[in-house]
């Protein structure tokens, strides 16, 4: 019974990491869009 219960918090606390990593990669591709975005704003306003 006590292992059950161990194995099933390991699971929800193992999907909660999961759900955690999938947000910070999303935000790492939404900061290089970003940045790349900027570079390029960068690249027209000083060929002008």
């Amino acid at each position: 019974m006590i292992g059950r219960l161990c194995t099933k918090k390991i699971d929800e606390i193992s999907e909660k990491i999961d759900r955690v990593q999938m947000d910070v990669n999303n935000m790492t591709i939404k900061t290089l869009y970003h940045d790349n975005k900027i570079l390029e704003l960068g690249q027209k306003l000083s060929n002008r």
